[in-house]
């Protein structure tokens, strides 16, 4: 796994402005940004689904829907109606109608998850880099005067 290092010289005085800002045109710019991306991505999560588990793909996908917040983003699934989901992704040992679950380890079947993970983690660069640059472009525009 990559290391990635972060400057954090100003990362309290960056965090106060952030939060700041949580009521102004930064986060109303990122949150539909936020929203896009999680969208895109819980659509490669359905069809991941229905490649999984081709059998059970009708009303259980609709539960894997996008959610965003102007500080960030996130990709639910599961339902009353529905809660097999969870299972499918992390396995289990108590139900044995889901692949065994090995535990958080790194190694774990339950830890690689089926088809939320493995895509999250199949796009990471390209989430991490898009959302970067519209951070930039919004912040850009909230702090002329601040950026390089």
């Amino acid at each position: 796994m990559d290391l990635i290092r972060i400057d954090v010289t100003d990362l309290k005085r960056f965090d106060r402005e952030l939060r700041a800002l949580e009521s102004t045109d930064f986060a109303r710019g990122l949150q539909p940004t936020l929203y896009a991306f999680a969208a895109v991505e819980a659509g490669r999560i359905r069809n991941r689904y229905r490649e999984t588990y081709p059998q059970q793909s009708g009303n259980a996908v609709s539960t894997i829907t996008p959610h965003a917040t102007g500080k960030g983003a996130s990709i639910q699934f599961n339902s009353a109606r529905y809660p097999y989901v969870a299972g499918q992704e992390f396995g289990s040992n108590r139900y044995r109608q889901f692949f065994p679950w090995t535990g958080p380890g790194p190694g774990g079947a339950g830890s690689q998850g089926r088809f939320v993970y493995p895509q999250l983690r199949e796009d990471r660069d390209e989430l991490v880099q898009g959302i970067t640059d519209r951070v930039m472009e919004i912040a850009g525009r909230a702090f002329p005067e601040r950026l390089l």
